[in-house]
Protein backbone atom coordinates (compact mmCIF):
# COMPACT_ATOMS: atom_id res chain seq x y z
CA UNK A 1 0.00 0.00 0.00
CA UNK A 2 1.14 3.33 -0.84
CA UNK A 3 1.55 5.90 2.41
CA UNK A 4 2.06 8.68 -0.14
CA UNK A 5 -0.82 10.96 -1.11
CA UNK A 6 -1.95 12.34 -4.07
CA UNK A 7 -0.57 15.91 -5.11
CA UNK A 8 -3.61 18.27 -5.52
CA UNK A 9 -2.61 19.20 -8.96
CA UNK A 10 -5.10 22.66 -8.64
CA UNK A 11 -3.08 23.58 -6.04
CA UNK A 12 0.66 25.54 -5.86
CA UNK A 13 3.81 25.74 -3.76
CA UNK A 14 5.03 30.16 -3.74
CA UNK A 15 8.38 30.75 -2.55
CA UNK A 16 10.24 33.41 -2.33
CA UNK A 17 7.29 35.91 -0.70
CA UNK A 18 8.35 38.90 1.13
CA UNK A 19 7.92 39.36 4.49
CA UNK A 20 5.82 42.60 3.94
CA UNK A 21 3.25 39.96 1.94
CA UNK A 22 0.10 38.78 4.00
CA UNK A 23 -2.87 35.54 3.00
CA UNK A 24 -4.91 38.93 0.91
CA UNK A 25 -2.40 40.24 -0.82
CA UNK A 26 -1.61 36.85 -1.76
CA UNK A 27 -4.93 35.81 -2.83
CA UNK A 28 -5.49 38.89 -4.92
CA UNK A 29 -2.11 38.57 -7.00
CA UNK A 30 -3.34 34.42 -8.07
CA UNK A 31 -6.98 35.34 -8.81
CA UNK A 32 -5.90 37.21 -11.21
CA UNK A 33 -5.83 33.86 -13.72
CA UNK A 34 -8.64 32.12 -11.77
CA UNK A 35 -10.75 31.78 -8.94
CA UNK A 36 -8.38 30.66 -5.40
CA UNK A 37 -10.30 28.32 -3.12
CA UNK A 38 -7.25 29.32 -0.52
CA UNK A 39 -4.21 31.34 -0.44
CA UNK A 40 -2.58 31.17 2.81
CA UNK A 41 1.79 31.81 3.94
CA UNK A 42 3.05 29.29 6.07
CA UNK A 43 4.12 31.10 9.18
CA UNK A 44 6.40 30.26 12.30
CA UNK A 45 4.41 29.05 15.14
CA UNK A 46 6.78 31.44 17.36
CA UNK A 47 6.03 34.96 17.23
CA UNK A 48 3.84 34.72 13.34
CA UNK A 49 6.25 35.78 11.20
CA UNK A 50 5.83 33.67 8.19
CA UNK A 51 8.31 31.66 6.46
CA UNK A 52 8.61 33.02 2.87
CA UNK A 53 6.34 30.45 1.61
CA UNK A 54 2.86 29.41 0.63
CA UNK A 55 0.42 27.74 -0.89
CA UNK A 56 -2.31 28.92 -3.78
CA UNK A 57 -5.45 26.41 -4.28
CA UNK A 58 -7.59 27.28 -7.55
CA UNK A 59 -11.11 25.65 -7.92
CA UNK A 60 -9.89 24.59 -11.86
CA UNK A 61 -6.67 22.29 -12.62
CA UNK A 62 -6.62 25.04 -15.88
CA UNK A 63 -6.44 27.59 -13.78
CA UNK A 64 -3.16 26.35 -11.65
CA UNK A 65 -1.67 25.50 -14.67
CA UNK A 66 -1.88 28.88 -16.35
CA UNK A 67 -0.91 30.37 -12.94
CA UNK A 68 2.26 28.89 -13.48
CA UNK A 69 2.85 29.83 -17.04
CA UNK A 70 2.17 33.66 -16.48
CA UNK A 71 2.97 34.46 -12.61
CA UNK A 72 6.17 32.27 -12.87
CA UNK A 73 9.35 34.78 -11.92
CA UNK A 74 6.73 37.46 -10.92
CA UNK A 75 7.61 39.33 -7.91
CA UNK A 76 5.36 40.23 -5.25
CA UNK A 77 6.18 42.84 -2.40
CA UNK A 78 9.42 43.36 -3.55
Amino acid sequence: MDNQRELDPRSLFVRGLSYEVGDAELNDAFSAVGPVRHAFIIKDGKGGRHKGYGFVTYALQEDAERAVQELHGTELGG
